[in-house]
């Protein structure tokens, strides 16, 4: 059970419905106590990085390979670097993505490669029976 989106990140309009149509998906799939709340904030603040700091196009995975769902949002520029959680700058306007995320979800990897990044995240949303 798998499902994929691809959209623009500059475009809003595209965002807003994937998150709609990433969420219906995580509910038909997923166990009674999930923390679908979670998913769309972890959806809403990957995909804002991507708006945020490097646009073009942008894809998006929604796997099950054990238990627990996972997200994965890959770009296609430049990439980064990401040194593991660290603790956010309260009022910062930036740098609190992915330590939001990190607390939020079960797991969080990051991996750099030529086609740009791929963030993974393990969300707090178990598979139904």
């Amino acid at each position: 059970m798998a499902q994929t989106w691809c959209f623009e990140a500059d475009d809003a309009v595209p965002a807003q419905v994937r998150r709609d149509d990433f969420i219906r998906y995580l509910s038909d799939c997923a166990g009674p106590d999930a923390d679908l709340e979670s998913a769309a904030t972890i959806y809403g603040e990957l995909v804002g990085n991507v708006v945020r700091h490097v646009g073009g196009p942008i894809a998006l995975f929604c796997y099950w390979p054990e238990r627990y769902a996972t997200l994965c949002v890959r770009d296609y520029g430049r990439g980064f670097s990401y040194g593991g959680r660290k603790r956010a700058q309260v009022l910062s306007e930036s740098g609190r993505g992915l330590f939001i995320v990190s607390a939020l979800a079960r797991r969080l990897d990051v991996e750099s490669g030529p086609w740009g990044c791929e963030v993974r995240a393990v969300l707090p949303v178990r598979r139904g029976a």
